[in-house]
């Protein structure tokens, strides 16, 4: 029998990804609210979030807002740290596992099937 890998799940695991992708949005629109002393953050947490919220080019924006969340420790110190390591681990994971089959990028891509040898 031949196992079968969706690229783009549906079901169960595809809502939980778009409740992710959510969550990662969210976080990307009221960053520059909660971190109003880094002035540059604004316009590419919004375009991230749409692109995440969307599931365009999912795995580059999630990454991108891993990244993000990474860069904005170092100047803030200590006190949001957890919020951050919180909120780019969930990104970094969205990045690593994709978008699922509610997302724009399944509707450009379609859900391959790969079939591994036996």
């Amino acid at each position: 029998m031949k196992h079968i890998f969706f690229a783009f799940p549906a079901g169960m695991a595809g809502a939980a990804l778009l409740v992710l992708r959510g969550s990662v949005a969210l976080f990307m629109i009221d960053a520059p609210a909660q971190f109003p002393s880094v002035s540059w953050i604004a316009i590419p947490a919004y375009g991230l979030a749409i692109a995440v919220a969307l599931g365009f080019a999912t795995r580059w924006a999630a990454g991108l807002c891993a990244a993000l969340c990474a860069v904005l420790i170092w100047p803030l110190g200590a006190a949001p740290v957890i919020e951050l390591l919180m909120h780019g681990l969930a990104a970094g994971a969205l990045a690593m596992i994709g978008p699922g089959a509610f997302s724009i990028d399944a509707s450009l891509f379609g859900r391959r099937t790969i079939h591994l040898p036996d």
